[in-house]
Formats: C-alpha cells, sequence, structure tokens
C-alpha cells in the first residue's frame, strides 16, 4: 500500500457489507414481483456472505488497522541539534583562557557578514575551532596560525568598531604566544588581618597577621606562589615570603587565606603572583 493510503478498519468494512445487502433487499421487495424479488435476495445475502468470510480473512491476515481505534503514537525521537556557528567546534571544546577567548568577538563578526563568513575567513574560523579543542601545549602554535588568519579578514572590514576589535584580538593573541603565563595571573585584591579585621602593616609589626588574596588567572592553567616583599620606610626590602596558592585554573579566581609573619621594621608590602615549581605539592581546601 503506498505511503500516506489510509487502510480501512474491520468494523467499517462489515458495516459497510450490511448495508448495501439490507439496501438491495429493501428495493428488490418494493419493486419486483415477490418471486422474483425473493430470488434476486438471496443472491444478495450469498454475496454478503462471501464478503463476510473475505473480511475474517482479510482480518486474519491483519490487513485492517483496528475497529477505528487510534494506535497509540510512537515517541518521538529526540531531536538532536547542532551550533550553527561556524566557529563552535564538533568535538568536545577544552576552556580558553579569557585573553583567547573570542566568542562574543566572532558572533559580532559574524553578524557584520550577515551570517555568512567570507572564503577569506576560513583560516581564522577553522584555526580557532581547533584552538578551541587543543591541548594547552599546542596552543601556542595554533594561536600564531588564527592570528595570521585575521589579515585577510581586516582587509574586508569598513567599520572602524569592528576594525578596532580585530586589532585587539590579533594584540591578544600576540600577549598569548610570547609570555610565559604567569604575567597572565594577577592579584585582583589582598588585605591583612588581625583576629579579623583589616589592618596595616604598622600596626602588624613583629607579630603574626592574616593575608587574604584572590589570584585570577587569564592564561593557563598553573600552578601559582603570593610572593610578599616586606619594606621599611625608606622601600628597602627587608624580607621577602613565597605563599604556596596551588593550581589556579584557566579564567578562575582563587583565594589565598593564610598566616604569615610580619617584620617588625616593616611598613609596607608589595603582593605579586610568580610561577611556582613543578615539584610544589599543595593541599588545597
Amino acid at each position: 500500500m503506498a505511503d500516506g493510503e489510509r487502510t480501512p478498519s474491520r468494523g467499517a468494512f462489515f458495516v459497510l457489507v450490511l448495508v448495501v445487502t439490507s439496501s438491495f433487499i429493501v428495493v428488490f421487495q418494493q419493486t419486483l414481483p415477490e418471486a422474483i424479488a425473493t430470488t434476486l435476495s438471496w443472491v444478495v445475502i450469498g454475496v454478503a456472505a462471501v464478503s463476510a468470510v473475505i473480511g475474517f480473512v482479510l482480518e486474519a491476515l491483519e490487513y485492517f488497522d483496528g475497529d477505528g481505534e487510534a494506535e497509540p503514537a510512537e515517541p518521538a525521537e529526540p531531536v538532536t541539534t547542532t551550533s550553527s556557528r561556524p566557529w563552535v567546534p564538533d568535538g568536545e571544546a577544552k576552556p580558553l583562557p579569557p585573553l583567547i577567548n573570542f566568542d562574543d568577538e566572532l558572533e559580532e563578526l559574524y553578524d557584520y557578514f550577515d551570517g555568512e563568513f567570507p572564503s577569506q575567513a576560513e583560516t581564522l574560523v577553522e584555526g580557532y575551532k581547533r584552538l578551541k579543542t587543543a591541548d594547552r601545549g599546542q596552543r601556542g602554535s595554533i594561536a600564531s596560525d588564527v592570528r595570521a588568519g585575521l589579515n585577510p579578514v581586516t582587509v574586508l572590514v569598513d567599520d572602524p568598531e569592528v576594525e578596532s576589535m580585530l586589532s585587539q584580538m590579533g594584540e591578544d593573541l600576540f600577549t598569548y604566544v610570547k609570555t610565559d603565563g604567569a604575567e597572565l595571573v594577577s592579584i585582583d585584591r589582598y588585605a591583612l588581618y588581625d583576629d579579623g579585621t583589616e589592618a596595616s602593616v604598622e600596626e602588624l609589626q613583629g607579630r603574626q597577621a592574616r593575608i587574604v588574596a584572590g589570584v585570577s588567572n587569564d592564561g593557563e592553567s598553573m600552578k601559582v606562589d603570593v610572593l610578599l616583599r616586606f619594606g621599611d620606610g625608606d622601600g628597602v626590602e627587608v624580607k621577602r615570603t613565597k605563599l604556596p596558592v596551588g593550581e589556579v585554573p584557566t579564567a578562575t579566581t582563587k583565594e589565598l587565606n593564610t598566616r604569615v609573619y610580619v617584620p617588625s621594621v616593616a611598613s609596607s608590602v608589595s603582593v605579586s603572583p610568580v610561577p611556582a615549581s613543578a615539584s610544589r605539592e599543595v593541599l588545597d581546601m
């Protein structure tokens, strides 16, 4: 049976046979002589009986689709959708450092080209997809390729804001390639405390204090120490201390919260992140 052709139900078939048989018998009885009407009526009844037998055979062959009862609908197959954005990789993407995470920039560039990148953008888009799926050790060379892919796209752009955006992307890629990673880690806040109350270095001279600092990483995941340099009133360094922070994942801020001794002659302190030794073991709390 062709697709879309409807299969009759068993009940409808037998009702049709009954209605047709009854109609012929009534017509014969009302319009013909009795003898002829009786003969023809028995003929019609015989045809109806044969039709009934055919109906039962068709039912045994499962030709009918039931007595008009709707079959339960099969559950719909889940629809798997993929991103329409051409810079989104098919494989599993790994977190990119904020410095080279250009999802928003590529979205803007995509809109600028009315939802269809020109062929000149192929190196840029394909390189960025590789960047999102590559391991840390491979990203340096790929970032260089992505930076090179910006050049043919820039010449197609005639909008100062988009041109500035592309220029900044190039600078960020250059910074990523040329830095050792530590330059992308920063201290976004820090303070010294005495029994829960924030205090200055002068107030804590010759005592144990608690330092709380936020260490943010805009680069690849790496182990970090926080370096404290205590100075006296003349700015001369009197003591330096390294405090371990441990692994700081990309695009995260990790808190350092520990105790430190403040020299008795110290009046100031500078706080900066430095790469930790790979063998440094830190208990992350």
